[in-house]
């Protein structure tokens, strides 16, 4: 089963992207962080309370017995194992980033085999970083953790990345984030979801459109002319009277002084 796990930070054009790519690799289950919330307000998206996760099943075949969401992750229950789906805030302290890793580890005893993916916003070299920080060090109590295993899948991920950017680059680590801003930019066209032209559109409606647009252009800008002619009429019309009554005011006292 191919699981597509990706942080969007809530931008609507990189949802649409990952969901692209998903349909495209034959993805059976995408999971989202942080995701626009327009976009997986529909009964399709499966959400935590925060609504920090989403998780759609791209494929009808898959046996899901249930789903369970809690504040900041969600548990998927499946025939054969169970997923769950987490995203961990980077501006919450250490004591809190353990509380909620002690929250997600007590759903990980389960007779049947578990997989713990998302966003966790800690640094480990188990998963790729350069440096392990307190955060990444932490997996959970000792007799929770002593039996996870943790991978990271450079071949999808370089899989994927070539699919978004285009074949034979280079992927590595330290230029993992420059592909991915890379692939964003390239393929940020590529996930939008053009919507279907209706049978009743014609070449000729789409002219008289534009040429309707370009009259509407024109007419507006006429129109700030003609608002911008108001105005100067009034400041000269203002200056007139503020200068008129100025001379006569000076007029009259000439008339006395003499």
């Amino acid at each position: 089963m191919r699981v597509l796990q990706i942080n969007v930070g809530r931008a609507y054009a990189a949802q649409d992207l990952a969901y692209a790519v998903a349909n495209q690799r034959n993805i059976v289950i995408l999971v989202v962080s942080v995701p626009n919330k327009k976009r997986v307000s529909g009964d399709k998206w499966l959400k935590d309370c925060r609504v920090d996760v989403a998780v759609i099943c791209l494929t009808r075949n898959l046996d899901v017995l249930g789903h369970k969401s809690t504040e900041g992750h969600l548990i998927l229950n499946l025939k054969n194992m169970t997923i769950i789906c987490c995203y961990i805030s980077p501006n919450i302290s250490l004591q809190e980033y353990k509380n909620e890793v002690d929250v997600i580890m007590t759903s990980v005893e389960s007779p049947k085999r578990v997989v713990v993916l998302g966003d966790f916003n800690a640094k480990s070299a188990q998963w790729g970083s350069p440096h392990t920080d307190d955060k990444g060090d932490y997996k959970g109590p000792k007799r929770r953790s002593a039996d996870l295993k943790f991978e990271v899948d450079w071949q999808t991920f370089k899989n994927t990345i070539e699919l978004i950017a285009g074949n034979g680059v280079d992927v590595s680590h330290k230029s993992g984030a420059k592909l991915i801003r890379l692939a964003y930019k390239n393929g940020i066209k590529a996930g939008r979801q053009r919507k279907k032209v209706s049978y009743w559109w014609t070449d000729r409606i789409s002219s008289k459109r534009e040429e309707c647009l370009r009259t509407r252009r024109i007419l507006t800008r006429l129109r700030i002319l003609v608002q911008l002619r108001k105005k100067c009429s009034g400041e000269i019309k203002r200056n007139l009277a503020s200068s008129s009554t100025e001379q006569k005011n000076g007029f009259g006292k000439n008339c006395v002084s003499k």
